[in-house]
């Protein structure tokens, strides 16, 4: 009866393990076809030193960020439904001094006359390698999002 548990065991423990291995590699298959999925209508991220230029944005509300690769995936919310709208993602050229080094970005929302109050929702793909700082990470602070997006820059 020994026997029959250890050879048991040991045959669970092999399998185990080999299957975990399986859905690892799955997963990681299904992050890079995701990429590659997002990767065709993303928009290039754009770096100004005219900040003041972006100013007067159309309102909007961030729900979600998150980063595939060199690809910022925003969600947000704003009302319209009418009209089609138009997002830029802008970086300033300026850096700021601290380790790792970080950079403030904004959504620009481009203003137009919609008269429609839906509330729409959307998750705009921004190439942001841009806004990257050679093969090094650099902190990326998001206007109107409340965590820091940590980056870098992947060939």
């Amino acid at each position: 009866m020994k026997i029959f548990t250890l050879i048991f065991l040991t045959s669970l423990l092999t399998f185990s393990c080999a299957n975990s291995k399986k859905v690892t590699e799955t997963t990681e298959k299904q992050e890079e076809k995701v990429a590659e999925e997002v990767i065709p209508n993303a928009k290039k991220g754009i770096l100004t030193q005219d900040w003041a230029k972006y100013k007067n944005t159309a309102s909007y509300n961030i729900i979600a960020a998150s980063l595939t690769k060199n690809i910022l995936s925003i969600t947000i919310t704003y009302q319209g439904g009418c009209q089609k709208h138009e997002f830029d993602l802008i970086g300033s050229s300026f850096i700021m001094k601290s380790l790792p080094p970080k950079r403030g970005i904004k959504l620009y929302h481009h203003p137009i006359e919609d008269d429609c109050r839906e509330l729409v929702q959307k998750t705009l793909n921004f190439d942001i390698s841009e806004f990257r700082y050679g093969q090094q990470e650099i902190i990326l602070n998001l206007e109107h999002f409340p965590e820091s997006i940590s980056y870098t820059y992947k060939e």
